[in-house]
Order: C-alpha cells, then structure tokens, then sequence
C-alpha cells in the first residue's frame, strides 16, 4: 500500500508546511509505501470470524530511503468483512530526515505508525 505524504493534516497550517517543504519533501517524495506479505497466513481462518494474531514482513520506504520491516498485526474477519491494524515504530534518522537543531527538541526521534486497512472482494464479471 502506499500514503500520500500531503495528506497528513495537523493541526496548525504552519506545522503542515513545514513537515511538507522542510522535513519530509513531499514535492520530492510525494508519497510512502510498504510492500510486504503475511509470514503466517496460515493461522487466518479467512471464512471464520475471529481474530488472528499474524506477522507482516516486507520493504517501508520513507523519504526514498527503503528498510525492512517486521510487525505483528491482527487480521478480523467478521460476516465476511476482513480488516487488519498494526503498530509500528519509525525513526526518523533511518530514512534520512533530516530535523533542524532549532527545533529537534520539539520533533520526535522515534514517531508510532498505525495502519488500520478495510479490504473489499473483487467481484468478478
């Protein structure tokens, strides 16, 4: 899947530039993405409802900069609706953002990533 960086919104509209032009670049880099897979997709009962603890591993790429990345997730399956959420934490000096001292004090080191995703069937025709 992949984010648009300019679709964060804060609070303040100088906060939304300043995270846009001066750390993230999002002219530049205009979005992030993570390709991955279920290590153990074994464990989802796909036609149960229930939920299932499961581990994704793959590729995040921030700022152009690419990482490996494992987490632990929870896939629900409820009336045939699949969901998952996961959390995840980034820092920020592994995908060469760069903070400015003036204001490092102010801007975490380390920022807590939460994915929750909806998934829909294809209908084939």
């Amino acid at each position: 899947f992949y984010v648009l960086i300019k679709s964060f919104k804060f609070e303040k509209a100088l906060m939304e530039e300043h995270f846009n032009t001066t750390y993230m670049e999002s002219d530049k880099y205009p979005k992030s993405t993570f390709t991955g897979k279920i290590k153990n997709p074994e464990t989802v009962k796909w036609d149960t409802d229930g939920s299932y603890r499961i581990t994704v591993e793959g590729t995040l790429t921030i700022h152009n900069v690419s990482k490996p990345l494992s987490t632990e997730a929870t896939v629900t399956v409820k009336d045939k609706n699949v969901s998952s959420n996961a959390k995840f934490n980034v820092r920020v000096a592994d995908f060469d953002i760069k903070i400015p001292s003036a204001v490092s004090r102010n801007i975490a080191e380390t920022v807590e990533v939460t994915v929750d995703c909806q998934y829909t069937a294809v209908q084939n025709k």
